[in-house]
Parts: C-alpha cells; structure tokens; sequence
C-alpha cells in the first residue's frame, strides 16, 4: 500500500515524533543529546522554521515545529541524516538510527498548542525519568518558565502565536502539567478551560440582558476605536486594541463570536482569553479607563 502523503505548507504547525530503529536508543550520552540540539539550530538558520517546543527521550525525540517555505520532509530528512552520520562514526556502527519515517501531525487550532507544549515536555517525569521537570535539561520546559533569546525553542514566538505573555501563560501551563494543585489554579486563575468558557458564556449573557435597543457593528467599533486611538495619540499596542475591541463589541455588539472574530481580526480563543482576563481582574486600570471613556461616549451617542 502506498504512504499516506503528508498535509505540508508554510505556516502549518506540526507535532513530530521521531523514533529509534527498532525503538533502540538514538541517544547514549548527553554529548549526543547536544549534537542534535546543534543540528536542529543549524537547521533553523538554514531552513527559518520556528521550534516551538521540544523534548529528548532515550530512543525518540518530541519536536512541535511552525513549517518555513522548506518543507518539512526535507527540514527532517536534513536534521536525521546528519545525525545519523555523526552517531554511525562515533559508535562505529552503520545503518538506520531513526526509523525510516518520521511521524507528523498538522496543528490546526492555536488554543490547543498550550496543552500540546505541556504534553510534551511532561514524557521525562510521565516515563519516570524524574519527578521534577524542572531537572530534565532536554526538553523546552525551563524554557517556558523562563524565556531567554539565548535559548532554542522560539518562546517568545509561541507566546505572540498565542496572544499572551508569560505571566499569562504560566498559571495554565503549570496547571497543564499538574505541578500545582489543580484546585488552587482553579480558584486562583480560572483557567480551566470549561471553567473558562462558562464564565465567558455567563459575562455574555449578563452584557446581551444589559443592552440597549441600539446596537454597534464589530467593523463600526474597530472603526471607532482607531479613531480614538489616533485622536488621544494613544499609540496602544495591538494586543490591548484587542482587549479594547473585545470587550466594547461585547458591550454593544449582538454578533456572534464567529462574526466579531473575522472583523476585527481576533481569534476566538483569544475573544475567550480576554474575557477571562476581564473577569479575574487582570486588565491594566489604565487600559479600563479607556474603555469606561469610550463606553460612557458610546452610551450618550448610540444608546
């Protein structure tokens, strides 16, 4: 039967999984952990995809990869044949290190990379390999929790995929991995993600049952906003007119999330995130205060 052929193009997110030959290891020391770090940083230069997340098992290798205009069959097939030379030459042995195909699954939905990330780097304590993750040097995990340009995976990159920076992203990735008490992240950041939609679909329908008879399109307030951002010179940056832009279409809007996602181009997890945001207290006063100005003009202009 013939291979399925892989879904590839620039831009896709990809889950990929490499294994030992025969599930034998293909790494015996840290120094061959190490090479293959180098080569997939070599790699990176010269095909310009982004890592997102990482993890170095024994006898197979985690990678989460954002596909460049190089396609992901040759990025591979470049990272595994270099590796192989090195391993043959140094152990003195010859043929396959990896199984002779990789596996590849396409990430379609930004809201599940988190939980994706956290999977990931949880294969060393889930396999037992240590209790805290915080001791595996060869996963992407300490990266997270703290992101520096010097390290390999592309963190800051994943956070502007994601919308979110990493005092937000923490709580839910640390809950992700059960490094802390499931209870308290609940209670302390609402992150669960039921928990989170609930919440959302409440605040909805708290605002529809608030509203006027009048209402304001999504494009009208995205319209409205960058008028007032240019008349006060605010100079917001684009995750707060975001925030804005949310928080004002649920205010005075009766579209959909779909509707209101496609207008003012942001995605529906992240219309959920805002929200969840605005309900734990975590928008800047000064960023509310806006928000309460444009509000109060809107209500004497429309309502």
């Amino acid at each position: 039967m013939p291979r399925k052929l892989r879904v590839q193009q620039a831009g896709m997110i990809h889950h990929v999984i490499a294994r030992g030959n025969n599930k034998e290891d293909i790494f015996n020391e840290d120094n061959d952990r190490i090479r293959y770090l180098q080569l997939i940083e070599r790699y990176k230069n010269r095909h310009m995809f982004k890592l997102l997340a990482y993890c170095l098992m024994d006898n197979h290798v985690h990678l989460l990869i954002k596909q460049s205009e190089v396609d992901l069959s040759k990025t591979m097939q470049g990272i595994q044949q270099s590796y192989t030379q090195y391993f043959n030459k140094k152990y003195n042995s010859i043929g396959h290190v990896f199984h002779q195909r990789f596996k590849s699954k396409p990430v379609a939905d930004d809201a599940y990379l988190l939980s994706l990330i956290a999977y990931i780097n949880n294969n060393p304590k889930k396999a037992g390999i240590v209790d805290d993750l915080n001791d595996y040097r060869w996963s992407s995990h300490m990266e997270i929790l703290k992101p520096s340009k010097k390290n390999i995976a592309d963190v800051h990159y994943l956070f502007d995929i994601i919308d979110r920076n990493v005092n937000e992203v923490l709580p839910e990735y640390l809950w992700l991995l059960g490094e802390v008490n499931e209870d308290h992240v609940k209670a302390q950041y609402l992150k669960g993600r039921e928990l989170e939609e609930r919440k959302s679909e409440i605040y909805i329908e708290d605002k529809v049952e608030s509203k006027g008879k009048r209402t304001i399109a999504s494009e009208e307030i995205k319209s409205i906003l960058e008028n007032y951002n240019k008349e006060k010179r605010l100079h917001l940056s684009l995750a707060n007119k975001r925030r804005l832009m949310v928080l004002l279409c649920d205010e005075f809007c009766d579209e959909d999330d779909n509707c209101i996602s496609n207008n003012i181009n942001v995605s529906r997890s992240r219309i959920s995130g805002i929200r969840s945001e605005f309900l734990r207290g975590l928008i800047d006063s000064g960023l509310l205060n806006i928000y309460n100005e444009i509000k109060f003009e809107l209500n004497e202009l429309y309502i």
